[in-house]
């Protein structure tokens, strides 16, 4: 489906929050030794993309 923007105000609210962030680690972009090595250490890996540009 297509990314459809809205401008609105925000409706997060602190008290309903299902999962916070205690660390996080950087992983340099392309290199998929590095990504293997946090894998095999850390577990699970979530990725973040900034589209502020689009």
């Amino acid at each position: 489906y297509a990314y459809k923007a809205d401008d609105e105000t925000c409706k997060y609210k602190p008290e309903m929050k299902a999962a916070s962030i205690k660390s996080f680690k950087g992983v340099k972009k392309g290199d998929e030794q590095q990504l293997k090595t946090a894998v095999e250490a850390i577990g699970p890996i979530s990725v973040a993309i900034d589209a502020s540009s689009m």
